[in-house]
């Protein structure tokens, strides 16, 4: 196939020129140009063609049953390994409801994880003096473990947030479907909610001077440029269909398109169909996005949490009010419990809708595990569990000597 013959429009930044260009308001990417000297024709990708009835008859030169899968990004290992955001999320849960319980009972309650000696005291009761050390030994252990397990998990986030977005902006901006584009924004966003509640819980997150500025330095970075790409799509006339709630009365989406159709402002897929047509693949979605919102929201809460800390680092006898503290559990996990449904059902639609490229075995590529990029994930979480269970042991073992 001949390679697309390319404008020479388009203007070339280097990496400092770049990211100060793209932060302003002044931006505007230029994908078509881009992808072009890439060999990509998005003229021709972001074409939708129908049959008579008003069904698609491919995306560009995608035909039913060519979709081309991406496991690397929306795999089964990919999808079950962020699971772990949500325990971390679930743990959260839990500890606040523990808090409440004892509240409610009239009783001293144990804040939400935390290292301060100070609190860590048995509550009256008609246990034995053994029993009352064997609960304070667990209730030690499950705290460090808990530490432990938030600390690691942020870790692993950061990391996955970081290979997503270098993925997209050196490899595939040209190739990625929309689909695959929400799928990786949505782990992006469970990612960020999981990091600041870390944050939040964490009373000694800056135990480590070196490693906290670290988290905190890739944190800021991913959440400037995520915040200005989503901000970025608000500005741009159209958007991929966003099937938030299951659908299955019809196999076709706008989701399915590559995503650069919705980035570049020459390019749009809708410009040229009928309303009819329009509504077979979902239509436009909105401007706005929940993603977009959990962004921006994410991105304060990360600096009260921060703020929190410095408040309150030489205040030893200092508490987290219980009350903020469920406000900003829940604040934090209402993004990510909301991602990972979004994805599900993604992953649901896509796979029933018969446009996925069909493997050797005869399923989809995305729920066979055998790419590195969904074996290491489905390994993180062992290693997760492994090194904070490791952990929780060592604390407890110092606290008892």
């Amino acid at each position: 196939m001949a390679s697309p013959t390319c404008s020479q429009d388009g203007v070339q930044h280097t990496f400092l020129q770049w990211v100060p260009y793209f932060l302003s308001s002044s931006y505007e990417t230029n994908l078509q140009h881009d992808c072009c000297l890439l060999g990509v024709d998005l003229s021709t990708s972001c074409s939708v063609n129908f049959f008579s009835n008003n069904t698609v008859d491919s995306y560009g030169n995608v035909t039913r049953g060519h979709f081309e899968a991406n496991p690397d990004i929306a795999g089964y290992g990919v999808w079950a390994s962020l699971g772990t955001a949500l325990f971390v999320n679930i743990v959260a849960i839990l500890f606040v409801a523990r808090e409440w319980t004892y509240s409610l009972q009239g009783k001293k309650a144990k804040s939400l994880p935390t290292t301060n000696k100070n609190i860590i005291k048995g509550h009256h009761s008609s246990l034995t003096q053994k029993g009352k050390d064997t609960a304070k030994g667990f209730y030690s252990f499950l705290k460090s473990w808990t530490k432990e397990l938030f600390r690691v998990t942020i870790d692993a986030q950061l990391v996955l947030a970081f290979s997503y977005a270098l993925n997209f902006g050196l490899e595939s901006k040209c190739s990625l479907s929309a689909y695959h584009y929400n799928f990786a924004v949505d782990t992006i966003i469970l990612s960020l909610s999981c990091v600041t509640l870390s944050v939040y819980v964490l009373d000694d997150f800056w135990r480590s001077r070196w490693i906290g500025c670290l988290r905190t330095l890739a944190s800021i970075i991913i959440f400037a440029f995520l915040c200005r790409y989503l901000y970025y799509q608000t500005e741009r006339n159209t958007s991929p269909e966003l099937m938030l709630l299951p659908v299955s009365d019809r196999s076709d989406s706008s989701l399915l398109l590559p995503m650069a159709c919705f980035l570049d402002p020459d390019l749009d897929p809708f410009v040229s169909l009928t309303s009819e047509q329009n509504n077979a693949i979902g239509g436009p979605g909105p401007k706005i996005t929940p993603a977009c919102v959990f962004c921006y929201l994410l991105a304060i809460g990360y600096v009260v949490a921060h703020l929190e800390k410095f408040w309150y680092r030489n205040k030893p006898n200092h508490r987290q009010n219980t009350t903020l503290t469920t406000v900003f559990v829940v604040f934090c996990s209402v993004p990510c419990f909301v991602s990972y449904a979004h994805i599900t059902i993604l992953r649901d639609w896509v796979d029933k809708s018969g446009w996925m490229e069909v493997a050797n075995g005869g399923g989809s590529p995305e729920k066979e595990i055998r790419s590195i990029g969904q074996i290491m994930p489905l390994a993180t979480i062992f290693w997760i569990l492994a090194i904070s269970l490791d952990a929780g042991k060592l604390a407890r073992k110092n606290m008892g000597s």
